[in-house]
């Protein structure tokens, strides 16, 4: 067994946590290490207590040494994934199993050591990351596509369109320009290892090797591998926090990019998106809107006054201009929500839904109808709802909790099975959900669903019927992977779907609705 010297030490919990279920999600084999014997046992994590403090492990092997643990012999824990090891010493367990499923606790560490072998890890780039990627074939050829994950030894870019065609020659020699947010830029060659077409989303991925590398060149690629990771780390813990995001990644104005797609594949490049990209205007204005929003109704709150604030009215008359221009995007921004969810934001998104079933219902007849959202809103915030809209009220908030639930510290967002869950315990009249569903749709906005194509996304748009026409694909199901964003018209393309689809088996939380990080 290695000593402890090249590494580092970690010692806060939640650290610790998020490396033991890394471990337990990829089933990386668990060794336990009695050093007084020089003996070892091989085990896996089967449950990680975060109250308690405890992680249980499955019976060892060989299962003839598992009396060591039985009796309390001390011993070290190690385990490896994504070429990350981690090592516990001194821990002890105690059985808490049966005879027929024998089973081992042990007191979570309250320090961690930690070691990296980077030659062995690929940082990925989250999906709302685009770092543009300028590659230039043997014949000269030029071709447009983004940065998929990285390592100081290869990456993977990936590309519209099939272009096996193009990239069908193992070692066929590329120049890479890698073009990052703040418009700095990364330039190697490389050597194509493999490339491959996915159908289904339309994408084509190639492997490569770099070559010909200079130090300050490999210093670069670190750098970037770390600020990847960084990145990645700053996106499961915090969010998306703005201040932690690498500053490569920012715009060279220091504000958060938003642009999703990719440049366009073309032998010429596309002009390069800028905060003041006229694409970018709406995403801008919700995100801002929405966080004024939730500022005014923190503040009314801490007035407890019964009379609406100048602020907030304002700010819910913004909020009703920005769902008279996209009402879809401003529904599916309102489906973020953070970890703790907390009451702020659902109070205003409740009081959104209330307010947009309102305006939107068939049966609706209201002196409100040509005023937009704000009247309703006020209402419902201020709950100040008549008798006969506080049923719908109850209802709306009632899916609202239901439809959230936080693993790992991702939020995932199942609206469907919510709806389904309050009609099966007849808590609410069936007319009453029918009533929430033409107005909302069956599968809500940011819901995930199950395609025709074999693939699962999260719903984007609806047609004029509250039914899903545009879906952002993010998983392909008979492959049990995830795909790179797209976002698809799926009338068009004569795809329809099938059914609701669980986000949480998918690792598809509602983040991925977002076209950039939360600001």
């Amino acid at each position: 067994m290695t000593t402890d010297t090249e590494g580092e030490f970690v010692t806060k919990e939640a650290d610790i946590l998020r490396m033991f279920r890394q471990a337990k999600q990829q089933m990386a084999p668990v060794t336990l290490v009695f050093p007084e014997r020089h003996r070892s046992l091989t085990t896996y994590l089967v449950e990680i207590k975060p109250r308690e403090r405890v992680l249980v492990l499955d019976e060892p092997m060989p299962k003839v040494m598992a009396r060591y643990l039985v009796v309390g012999e001390s011993f070290t824990l190690e385990t490896y994934f994504d070429g990350v090891r981690i090592r516990a010493r001194q821990l002890q367990a105690k059985s808490i199993g049966t005879e027929s499923d024998p089973r081992y606790q042990c007191p979570l560490p309250t320090e961690l050591y930690y070691l990296q072998r980077r030659k062995s890890f690929r940082a990925l780039a989250r999906r709302s990351l685009i770092i543009d990627a300028r590659v230039l074939s043997e014949n000269g050829e030029v071709r447009f596509g983004v940065l998929r994950d990285m390592s100081v030894e290869g990456c993977r870019l990936e590309f519209e369109g099939d272009l096996t065609e193009l990239f069908d020659t193992q070692g066929e020699p590329l120049s890479v320009e890698l073009t990052f947010p703040n418009e700095t830029q990364l330039s190697f060659q490389a050597d194509m290892l493999r490339s491959d077409y996915d159908e289904s989303t339309g994408v084509t991925g190639i492997g490569c090797k770099y070559t010909a590398l200079l130090p300050q060149t490999e210093v670069q690629f670190s750098a970037v591998v770390t600020d990847l990771q960084r990145d990645h780390i700053n996106f499961v813990k915090n969010g998306g926090n703005r201040d932690e995001i690498p500053a490569r990644f920012l715009l060279p104005n220091g504000e958060v990019p938003v642009r999703f797609k990719p440049r366009s594949n073309k032998a010429t490049p596309a002009p390069r998106a800028t905060s003041k990209s006229p694409e970018l205007t709406v995403t801008l204005d919700i995100a801002a809107t929405w966080r004024n929003a939730l500022a005014a109704v923190r503040k009314q709150q801490a007035l407890n006054k019964a009379e609406a604030s100048t602020e907030l009215v304002e700010s819910l008359r913004t909020l009703s201009q920005v769902w008279l221009q996209d009402r879809f995007g401003l529904l599916v921004h309102s489906r973020i929500r953070s970890e703790d969810n907390s009451d702020i934001e659902q109070r205003l998104a409740i009081s959104l839904v209330q307010a947009d079933h309102q305006v939107r219902s068939p049966s609706s007849k209201n002196a409100y109808a040509d005023a937009g959202i704000t009247p309703w809103m006020t209402h419902a915030l201020l709950r100040r709802l008549g008798a006969k809209e506080q049923p719908m009220a109850k209802l709306i908030a009632a899916v609202d909790r239901l439809a959230y639930k936080v693993v790992d510290e991702q939020v995932f967002y199942r609206p469907t099975a919510a709806l389904g869950a309050l009609h099966k315990q007849s808590a609410f009249d069936a007319r009453l959900i029918q009533q929430l569903i033409a107005t909302q749709g069956l599968y809500p906005l940011g819901s995930c669903v199950r395609l025709s194509n074999g693939c699962a996304g999260l719903v984007l748009r609806h047609n004029d019927k509250n039914q899903p026409n545009r879906v952002r694909q993010l998983y392909k199901l008979s492959e049990q992977s995830p795909l790179p964003p797209r976002d698809i018209d799926i009338e068009a393309d004569g795809i329809t779907v099938e059914g609701p689809a669980d986000p949480v088996k998918l690792g598809l939380p509602v983040e991925l609705l977002r076209p950039a990080v939360r600001a």
